[in-house]
């Protein structure tokens, strides 16, 4: 039943004629829930939190569960957003996951790209387990008390990278030609 809703001024399925307490206003309901899912994408601390609360249980008081899932099924990602929204996301997602990697290697590199010694030594000694050779889990237990003091010798370097590297450590090509020579 079609007709011009009284709080969205646009047409909907509410029905005027049922009484105060079975009457359904869905365009309330959908704003509810745009404002909820909106809002689940704050940075203010429990804000996001409150917000998905609110959500679960407007959709289980309304029964929309349901409803939600064939609508996006029914009308599908392509039909919400344009080509150019989509590639647009997509080039977002990627530099956000380049940025990631970065950042994953910035606890062991300084500002200036320098190796933070301690911090790959400390983490190769945390991945000892899947190193094969007993003589590099010994050079990396060895040198985690060696680097807290100073930075190792550069006799040490190559290796104490290599392992690094090889345990999935990443770096600057730069960095690894500097350092590690063949």
């Amino acid at each position: 039943m079609n007709h011009i809703c009284p709080i969205s001024n646009q047409s909907c399925d509410c029905d005027p004629k049922a009484d105060s307490k079975t009457r359904s206003y869905p365009c309330r309901v959908a704003r509810q829930l745009g404002k909820f899912i909106r809002l689940m994408a704050s940075d203010i601390r429990g804000e996001a939190e409150n917000a998905s609360a609110a959500f679960l249980r407007l959709c289980q008081s309304e029964n929309l569960f349901s409803h939600l899932a064939e609508l996006l099924e029914r009308r599908g990602v392509r039909e919400l957003y344009s080509q150019a929204e989509v590639e647009e996301a997509l080039n977002i997602e990627r530099q956000l996951a380049q940025a990631e990697v970065i950042g994953e290697s910035a606890e062991f590199f300084d500002a200036y790209g320098e190796p933070l010694w301690h911090a790959i030594a400390l983490f190769c000694q945390r991945n000892t387990d899947r190193l094969t050779r007993d003589w590099d889990k010994k050079f990396v237990d060895d040198l985690v008390g060696y680097t807290a003091m100073r930075d190792p010798t550069p006799k040490q370097i190559p290796f104490l990278l290599s392992i690094f590297l090889k345990l999935g450590g990443q770096c600057d090509p730069s960095i690894k030609a500097r350092y590690i020579r063949r």
